[in-house]
């Protein structure tokens, strides 16, 4: 579903596949029409993991430039650790790049040891992709009613008090309370350094330079619309705000996937608007976008 983020070299690859599609597209007559008179939006978010039908809307729409803040890598675990994750018969996974992580590397020796074990996840796609493995076909998987943490929360103090594990990125979840008896395990770093930034930063200047060209667009056109997808995203976007005002709105339109994002953008006294429907949250996310 998301772009490969599991090692060094997909992830830089990914960075210049965008940057060479910025530098290196012609102007065509095709082109100048798309791109003029048009607004400039945000996706802070894989393109891969964007659903065809909205991806062309958006196309339709917007100038959409695709830059996810992000380099995800799974943290190696020796055996200890390996150990202790696997005497955990409850697992609470909330992203996505931990579900792939879990399924790619922990599933099968989890299910070995506990073939009636618990799983907690955030969505329907999370859990279609654990009914697709055969080795979790006898797991126990919960669903909470809304696609966030806290939601999800609600649903862990309905179920027996068993000891759990999350398993979690090395960034700290802000804001979320675990009962005492969950413990965080992580299994992947989110990186985020100087030289990613900077790739970042190209591709965002390189996107817009082809929009302020003569013969392609209007020399005023900033980015309006913002997509940011966890809190820090939103933390990465400031810094890049600051480092290029010129590509921004001075008060761009900010939409987040759910309440922690949006609680993150009042630190800097921005407010994120959030979809009613908390099912679906990417798709219902970029509907609010378009539809505004």
């Amino acid at each position: 579903m998301e772009q490969p983020e599991t090692d060094r070299v997909a992830s830089i690859f990914y960075f210049e596949r965008v940057i060479n599609i910025f530098v290196a597209a012609p102007v065509s007559s095709e082109d100048r029409r798309i791109y003029s008179g048009r607004m400039s939006w945000l996706i802070t978010y894989p393109q891969t993991a964007i659903p065809e039908d909205l991806a062309q809307r958006l196309a339709k729409s917007s100038n959409t430039i695709y830059c996810p803040l992000r380099f995800l890598e799974p943290l190696p675990l020796d055996a200890r650790q390996r150990a202790d994750l696997l005497a955990y018969d409850r697992l609470i996974i909330t992203s996505n790049f931990a579900l792939r992580v879990f399924l790619s590397d922990i599933a099968r020796p989890w299910a070995d040891m506990h073939p009636h074990g618990t799983l907690l996840v955030l969505s329907q796609a999370m859990l279609r992709k654990i009914r697709d493995e055969d080795s979790l076909a006898h797991i126990h998987v919960h669903i909470p009613q809304s696609e966030n943490r806290e939601s999800l929360l609600e649903l862990l103090h309905s179920l027996p008090n068993d000891r759990t594990a999350l398993l979690c990125g090395d960034i700290a979840l802000r804001g979320t309370r675990l009962p005492e008896r969950v413990r965080s395990i992580p299994i992947y770093t989110n990186q985020w350094n100087e030289n990613h930034e900077q790739q970042a930063a190209r591709i965002i200047t390189n996107a817009m330079s082809i929009v302020h060209r003569p013969d392609h667009g209007d020399a005023r056109d900033v980015i309006t619309r913002i997509l940011v997808t966890s809190p820090s995203a939103y933390r990465r976007l400031w810094r890049l705000r600051e480092r290029l005002p010129e590509c921004f709105s001075d008060r761009p339109e900010l939409f987040a996937l759910g309440p922690s994002t949006a609680q993150e953008t009042r630190i800097h006294a921005e407010t994120a608007k959030t979809p009613a429907d908390h099912r679906d949250v990417l798709r219902k996310t970029i509907e609010l976008m378009l539809d505004r």
